[in-house]
């Protein structure tokens, strides 16, 4: 019990750091990208646009989320929309060096791709949450997660300013998807690709079915063996039994 007490501690501590790496490249978005975009000519209603591109996917993909992952493994799932997310978030930062329209375009797909894997990433999130905990301890653990949201937008200001005060609107992009991805490996290992406490009983139910299918084979290469003896005897028999030729005891004989 304690074992898989720490196993869950170590999932959700994961999980909320996690959180806090996506909402600090999230914060860092409205105050760097507007005065960049109006460098290269880019209106206000554009820009506009190119922000309302991440909600819109987030809420698409939310409602779509809780079924692909009865049918995809949710670390995987995760594993993947970390990825997207940390690439997406690089790209955003290096649009500043293309020009106007490519910069629109490129824009609205990595803002989409962010919306979208966040919307994975949050959906996976309270899933593992919802089969790890029950009750009060849900209540808790989601609080403090939400808690997690706050503080990675303020840490991703703080930090998010000083690094574009040395390198400007590149850097902190690069810096938060970088340190995304190399949470991933580490995540990849803690992140349970089905709930905790049901790994024991899976592996039982494995083991039992390994149990029978050997049972089964050997039952079954030992029927096999008194099939053919009998039908070896079936064959005899008909052979000695009459001395007439038959066609069709004939092909049966050969066949046996």
């Amino acid at each position: 019990r304690i074992n898989k007490k720490m196993k869950i501690n170590t999932v959700v501590s994961t999980l909320m750091g996690v959180s806090v790496l996506l909402n600090a490249a999230i914060a860092i978005v409205g105050p760097f990208f507007p005065p960049e975009a109006e460098k290269k000519g880019v209106d206000m209603k554009t820009i506009g646009y190119i922000f309302s591109a991440y909600p819109s996917a987030f809420v698409i993909v939310s409602l779509v989320m809780p079924t692909i992952l009865h049918f995809v493994n949710q670390r995987v799932v995760f594993v993947l929309s970390a990825i997207i997310y940390a690439g997406s978030v690089a790209g955003f930062g290096s649009i500043v060096f293309m020009e106007r329209n490519l910069m629109i375009y490129l824009g609205l797909v990595f803002r989409i791709l962010q919306g979208s894997s966040n919307a994975a990433l949050y959906t996976t999130t309270y899933s593992i949450f919802s089969t790890q905990y029950e009750g009060g301890d849900f209540m808790k653990v989601n609080s403090v997660f939400k808690g997690t949201i706050g503080g990675g937008l303020l840490l991703g200001l703080l930090i998010g300013t000083v690094l574009y005060i040395i390198g400007g609107y590149f850097l902190p992009f690069v810096v938060y998807s970088t340190l995304m991805l190399m949470s991933i490996p580490f995540v990849a290992r803690i992140i349970p690709s089905k709930p905790i406490e049901n790994e024991e009983e899976i592996s039982k139910l494995q083991k039992s079915s390994d149990k029978d299918i050997e049972m089964g084979e050997s039952n079954n290469s030992s029927g096999s063996e008194t099939l053919s003896t009998s039908s070896e005897e079936d064959c005899e028999i008909t052979i000695t039994k009459s001395n007439r030729i038959n066609p069709f005891k004939l092909v049966w004989n050969l066949l046996c």
